[in-house]
């Protein structure tokens, strides 16, 4: 293969992996980077509930930290619930793009190998940053990429076996 080609291909990996994150960033905005759950509770200083005339001060804190806790524990599961919707929608993406290098038959080997490596790269890359999101329906569109990149390679194996031979 020509250095060109393989430059070419290199660019549009190159290009197509941060396009998938900043697009997905971009249109799922809400955790979109270095998100954790920020307590704002003042709990040290928790007013004791006049209407419970035996509350102590001890208590009222108790309370004020659990009541955090279960503000963070729902934090947690809708920052994870939205994790799963954005790895869900990368891997989709990225399995319609590799269908189409896989199907499109006018599309040149340069670019259909660059868009090949560059939805596969997403795909692993996604599944890294993604996978405590634990989604099934997540899990089941990388086993469909997974068959279809097996396609893939063995249909451009057979097609360079079939040019050698000429």
């Amino acid at each position: 293969m020509e250095w060109s080609k393989f430059l070419y291909i290199v660019i549009i990996a190159m290009l197509y992996v941060p396009m998938v994150f900043l697009g997905a960033n971009a249109f799922f905005p809400k955790f979109a980077g270095g998100e954790y759950y920020r307590s704002y509770a003042e709990c040290y200083d928790a007013p004791v509930n006049p209407e419970l005339p035996n509350q102590t001060e001890e208590q009222a804190r108790k309370e004020c930290y659990e009541q955090d806790e279960r503000n963070r524990q729902a934090w947690e599961e809708e920052f994870q619930n939205h994790e799963a919707f954005k790895y869900v929608f990368i891997a989709l993406f990225n399995l319609v793009i590799l269908g189409l290098a896989v199907w499109w038959q006018s599309l040149s080997a340069p670019v259909a190998l660059g868009l090949f490596f560059g939805s596969t790269i997403a795909t692993f890359s996604a599944t890294l940053a993604y996978f405590d999101t634990r989604s099934k329906l997540g899990f089941g569109i990388v086993v469909i990429t997974f068959f279809v990149v097996l396609y893939f390679v063995s249909r451009m194996s057979k097609t360079s076996r079939k040019k050698r031979k000429k």
